[in-house]
C-alpha cells in the first residue's frame, strides 16, 4: 500500500482489489479487447492471472453486472452487453448540481466538530459552493432519511460524519452511482469504501499508551465506547493503538482491564453516563490497576474515580484522546492527544473538489480511486499523570 506522508498528513492509496479489477475489466470492454457478446474470462482463469481470490473477483462481477456492463448465462459465463448499451451505462451524464455540497454532521454545536465545519466552509465559500449544513444528531434513522432525501435532490459532494460504523448505508452507493462525490470524516463504515479523513488514532493512542509506560505504568485501563453490537471505527482504532503498544512494550494484554459496554448499559443514552457507569462496575471488582485511557468521555471515567475518592494523578492517572478546552481548565488539567479537527475539514473539503473535478472528464468516472487522508495528533502532556515506581 503505497503512503505519501508530508509534515501534517499521509494519503494513502485504499483502492481495493476489487476495485482494480473492476476498473481493468472496463478498459478492456472499452478498448475492444473483449468485444460485445464475448464471453470474459471464467473465474479460475482469472485467479491465476491476476493472482486474486475469488471473493474478489465475485464482488468486481456483481458490480459490473449490476451497472449494466455484462450479463449472466447460467451455466456458461459472463458476457459482454452490445456496445451501445455499455456506453448508455458507462457515459450517462452525472445528475449533480454543480454549486451545492451537503454536510451531515453528528452535532453542529458540539467543541471537536466546530473547527471541521470551519475548515470545510474555509475551501468551499471562496470557491462559490452553496454548502447545506444538517444535523443527525448522531441518529441512523436521521442519517438514512437525509440520505433519502438528497437521492432526490441535485447535489454534487457530500461530506459525511457517519455514527456507526457496521450499520447499513446502501443511500450511499446510490448516491456514488449518480455520481456524486462522497466523503466520509473521523468513522468508517465496515465493507464500504469511500475517500475518507481522519485522525490518525492509532498511533496517537500509542504515543499516549507509551508515555504512560515510560512513567512506570503497565495497568492500564481502556475505556471506550465498545459496544457488542456496534462498534465505532475511531474507538476501534484506539483500542488496536492501545493493544500495539503493550505488546511492543512486552506488556500482557489483561482483557480485564478493556471496559466494554454490558447489554444493560444500554438504558443510558448519554455517553458520559456510560462511561461513568462502566468505571463504578470496574472498581467494584477490586482489580489492580495505575492508569485509566479514555478514548471518549473523560468526564464519566473522573466522577466515577472521584466518587470513590481516588485522586488524579496521585492515586491514578489519566490520559484522555482529544483535548476538549476542558482539559486544560480541568481540576486536574488532563494529559490528552489533540486532533487538529480544523485540518480535518479543511482537507476533507480539498479532497472533494479535487475528485468533483476529476468526475468533470466521464473518462474518468471509473478511473477515480478513493483516497484516505490520516492527519497526525499531538500528545498534550499536563498535571494528570504521575510517575511511579
Amino acid at each position: 500500500m503505497k503512503q505519501k506522508i508530508t509534515n501534517s498528513y499521509i494519503i494513502k492509496d485504499i483502492t481495493p482489489k476489487y476495485y482494480k479489477l473492476k476498473k481493468l475489466l472496463l478498459e478492456n470492454i472499452q478498448n475492444n479487447v473483449y468485444p460485445p457478446n464475448s464471453r470474459l474470462p471464467s473465474e479460475e482463469e482469472l485467479m491465476r492471472k491476476y493472482n486474486i481470490t475469488r471473493g474478489t473477483i465475485d464482488r468486481a462481477i456483481h458490480e459490473l453486472i449490476r451497472e449494466g456492463v455484462i450479463y449472466t448465462i447460467q451455466g456458461k459465463g459472463r458476457f459482454v452487453l452490445p456496445k451501445k448499451q455499455v456506453l448508455e451505462q458507462t457515459n450517462k451524464p452525472f445528475q449533480i448540481n454543480n454549486n451545492r455540497i451537503v454536510f451531515i454532521m453528528v452535532s453542529i454545536l458540539d467543541e471537536f466538530y466546530g473547527p471541521i465545519l470551519k475548515g470545510v466552509m474555509d475551501v468551499l465559500q471562496p470557491e462559490g459552493y452553496n454548502l447545506e449544513i444538517v444535523n443527525s444528531e448522531g441518529k441512523y434513522m436521521n442519517e438514512t432519511k437525509l440520505l433519502s432525501k438528497y437521492l432526490k435532490e441535485p447535489i454534487s459532494g457530500l461530506i459525511f460524519i457517519p455514527s456507526f460504523s457496521e450499520n447499513n448505508y446502501k443511500h450511499l452507493f446510490q448516491l456514488q452511482n449518480r455520481g456524486v462525490t462522497i466523503i466520509l470524516i473521523d468513522n468508517r463504515i465496515k465493507g464500504y469504501n469511500f475517500n475518507f479523513v481522519g485522525s490518525d488514532n492509532i498511533n496517537g493512542t500509542k504515543d499516549a499508551i507509551s508515555y504512560l509506560i515510560k512513567l512506570g505504568h503497565k495497568q492500564i485501563v481502556f475505556l471506550g465506547r465498545l459496544d457488542h453490537n456496534i462498534n465505532n471505527s475511531s474507538t476501534i482504532e484506539r483500542l488496536e493503538g492501545y493493544k500495539q503498544a503493550l505488546l511492543e512494550n512486552k506488556i500482557y494484554l489483561n482483557p480485564n482491564l478493556i471496559l466494554r459496554d454490558e447489554p444493560q448499559d444500554k438504558k443510558y443514552k448519554n455517553f458520559e453516563e456510560r462511561a461513568y457507569i462502566k468505571v463504578k462496575r470496574f472498581l467494584s471488582k477490586n482489580i489492580k490497576f495505575t492508569a485509566i485511557f479514555t478514548a471518549n468521555d473523560v468526564l464519566g471515567a473522573y466522577q466515577a474515580l472521584k466518587e470513590k475518592n481516588i485522586k488524579v494523578p496521585n492515586d491514578v492517572s489519566i490520559v484522555t484522546f482529544d483535548d476538549s478546552k476542558i482539559c486544560k481548565y480541568f481540576e486536574v488539567p488532563l494529559t490528552a492527544v489533540k486532533q487538529d479537527g480544523y485540518h480535518i475539514g479543511y482537507y476533507s473539503a480539498k479532497l472533494l473538489l479535487k475528485k468533483i473535478d476529476s468526475k468533470m472528464n466521464k473518462k474518468n468516472r471509473y478511473n477515480d480511486k478513493p483516497e484516505e487522508i490520516i492527519l497526525k495528533t499531538k500528545l498534550i502532556i499536563r498535571k494528570s499523570v504521575k510517575k511511579i515506581n
